[in-house]
């Protein structure tokens, strides 16, 4: 501030007379050079501190040094560094399990699919319950409890739980708390099986999958064959469309070699309003973009297909539906054999449509289609695919992952031992 040269001198005199003072003040009072006034004092912890601010007048500059003493003579007195941690911890101590929510989605390099997913999990499972609870506050036991309100559903049950446990895992990441309280402890129980074991799936043979394909509707035949040798998810065979094939045709017009390019999938995201949206995302992890190169036996059955089937024009989709848009699970699956409608005036039980009823046909009324995706990995191990080969094929990110798509055939084992004593012989 800019002060006149006798305003300047009558301020230096009120100083220098509160210094005489001596004990009759607390703190002291100094000039600085740009004209402003710094309060400084020395607390309980015999450590000398100044006033957070400066000041333009020396009372209020005694104003904060009265109100300084009055709080170390009440015992509420902080020094700077404690305040600052005071307030912090007010801070943190307001951040709710919704608040880290929202920072996870912030943080996290997630698919849009995704982002869907969990937001519709966490609104209705976890917002309105425990999500409003302080993340400081909350306990196992807390966790414990809101666990006992989840769904019967084991598989929801454990995404809800795996989301939550991801949130939380935030907060330690942050250092708001020190301990994630979702997680679970894996208790090894005597009689154990710890070993992690492939999924109960039935797989098919060759045979049974070129009947399955022959029971589907003739639009959907080749589907069945193209997931079933060459391994595509369901989305991204949704997504297919004739300029992710490569295809190489003799004189006569046949095809000879065709290469898949996967690298969109179809994902439906469940919206708050409960409306399911249908869009294109990249597929399930980076390795799932690659390049699938189809087994020759079904050559035929694709140049079959995409004559009488596939949409016109060079980015027409493989498997569109009847409206020409994406085709859905519901519609790939059809209708159950003897499903009586309420709504129907028919009379007897139908026999079924689609996928339930091609597998039903085929005696595996339970099989899913993912287990097509079975096959596939399983029919490559038994060519001689090694690992890496697996997983550049079927765009599975490591080993394990892999491993859950492999099982044993039926009668395999026998031929096993019969090429053991082949060698043994030789």
């Amino acid at each position: 501030m800019t002060r006149t040269a006798s305003e300047t001198r009558t301020l230096v005199k009120a100083i220098e007379k509160r210094r005489k003072a001596g004990r009759a003040n607390f703190g002291t009072v100094d000039l600085l050079p740009s004209g402003r006034l710094r309060a400084r004092y020395v607390g309980p912890d015999d450590h000398r501190y100044s006033a957070p601010r400066t000041f333009d007048a020396l009372v209020d500059a005694d104003a904060y040094l009265v109100t300084v003493r009055q709080e170390i003579l009440q015992g509420t007195w902080l020094s700077p560094a404690d305040k600052k941690r005071a307030a912090k911890t007010t801070t943190v101590g307001a951040i709710t399990v919704n608040d880290l929510f929202g920072g996870y989605l912030e943080e996290g390099d997630l698919r849009r699919g995704t982002i869907d997913l969990y937001t519709y999990q966490w609104d209705r499972f976890i917002r309105h319950t425990i999500g409003t609870e302080h993340v400081t506050d909350l306990t196992a036991t807390d966790v414990a409890g809101w666990r006992t309100t989840l769904p019967a559903g084991a598989r929801q049950r454990e995404q809800v739980e795996d989301l939550l446990r991801a949130v939380l895992g935030l907060g330690v990441e942050r250092r708001l708390i020190t301990f994630n309280p979702a997680a679970r402890s894996r208790r090894k129980r005597k009689g154990r099986d710890t070993r992690a074991k492939a999924r109960d799936t039935t797989l098919l043979t060759a045979a049974e999958v070129a009947l399955l394909a022959k029971a589907m509707p003739p639009q959907r035949s080749f589907a069945v064959l193209i997931s079933a040798w060459c391994g595509l998810r369901q989305g991204e065979l949704f997504a297919l469309r004739k300029s992710d094939l490569t295809i190489i045709r003799d004189d006569q017009n046949h095809i000879t070699a065709a290469t898949v390019y996967v690298s969109r999938s179809v994902v439906r995201s469940k919206q708050l309003d409960g409306t399911v949206l249908a869009h294109e995302d990249d597929p399930k992890s980076d390795a799932g973009i690659r390049r699938v190169a189809v087994p020759p036996h079904i050559l035929e059955d694709l140049d079959h297909h995409l004559t009488r089937y596939a949409q016109h024009g060079d980015t027409g989709l493989m498997f569109p539906n009847s409206r020409g848009d994406y085709l859905h699970p519901s519609t790939l699956y059809g209708e159950q054999p003897a499903t009586l409608r309420a709504d129907s005036r028919r009379a007897n039980p139908s026999k079924g449509s689609g996928f339930y009823r091609a597998r039903t046909d085929i005696g595996h009324p339970l099989l899913k289609w993912h287990a097509l995706r079975h096959h596939a990995v399983t029919r490559a191990v038994y060519a001689g695919a090694t690992q890496a080969e697996l997983l550049e094929r079927y765009g599975h990110s490591n080993i394990a992952s892999s491993a859950i798509y492999q099982h044993a055939d039926q009668g395999r084992d026998q031929q096993i031992a019969m090429q053991m004593s082949n060698q043994a012989r030789a």
